[in-house]
């Protein structure tokens, strides 16, 4: 699945809540999107790393090695906000 497929089925799951009334629909939707969400911005991430020469492996490990990477970018300008 394409990562825009994604972003774009969180938001029909976020148009879907907005007309239902049934509490446990609306948490499935709810935890759906959320999920959706998470795995665009991981697809992207990745893609962007892969892009700039940061190798991530397509097994399972990756998205600890996507989060560790992520961190280590970011620590650096993260220290400037203490």
């Amino acid at each position: 699945m394409q990562p825009k497929t994604l972003l774009r089925l969180s938001s029909e799951f976020i148009s879907m809540m907005s007309k239902m009334s049934d509490d446990d629909l609306i948490e499935g939707l709810v935890r759906a999107s959320i999920e959706k969400s998470y795995y665009y911005a991981f697809l992207a991430i990745r893609e962007a790393m892969t892009a700039i020469g940061i190798q991530i492996t397509g097994t399972s490990v990756a998205h600890h090695e996507v989060i560790e990477n992520l961190k280590e970018f970011c620590e650096p300008k993260m220290a400037n906000i203490y």
